[in-house]
């Protein structure tokens, strides 16, 4: 299966370029690791948790905002940085604006842990912050 990949470069903007990969995986974070691995390690991208959460995996396939992680890709698709971002290097897009905005609704997680068991409390702080997490995903894919 062939993977086109939309090249960036900040610092050498004349290597940006369509490059064209043979691949064996089907979800998208898989191939892009079999890409870097065994193939171009120069490939730039990002991933977090690799469970659809953290939002760090996002691309576009063929013009469509997607998490890599949890897509699976088909011969011939295009991937390429989210809109919306200024590009960094390949698939990496700074993300300040995320940042800026966990800042502003000042998210942290403060629990007490005094033995190794997470009780009901815990579990509500820790659902509390996923969410507000998955909204900031929803808003900026």
């Amino acid at each position: 299966m062939i993977l086109n990949i939309k090249r960036f470069s900040t610092e050498y903007p004349e290597k940006n370029s369509v490059d064209s990969f043979e691949i064996t995986n089907t979800n998208l974070l898989k191939a892009l690791v079999e890409i870097k691995t065994q193939q171009d390690s120069s490939l730039t991208f990002r991933c977090g948790c690799k469970s659809g959460v953290c939002g760090s995996c996002a691309v576009k396939v063929n013009g469509v905002e997607r998490l890599a992680c949890k897509t699976n890709i088909q011969n011939g698709d295009l991937i390429e940085p989210i809109k919306n971002s200024t590009v960094i290097k390949d698939l990496v897009v700074n993300v300040s604006h995320e940042t800026l905005l966990l800042k502003r609704i000042n998210s942290s997680i403060n629990i007490e842990v005094k033995n190794d068991e997470v009780n009901q409390e815990d579990i509500k702080k820790i659902d509390l912050q996923s969410n507000c997490i998955l909204i900031l995903i929803h808003l900026f894919i």
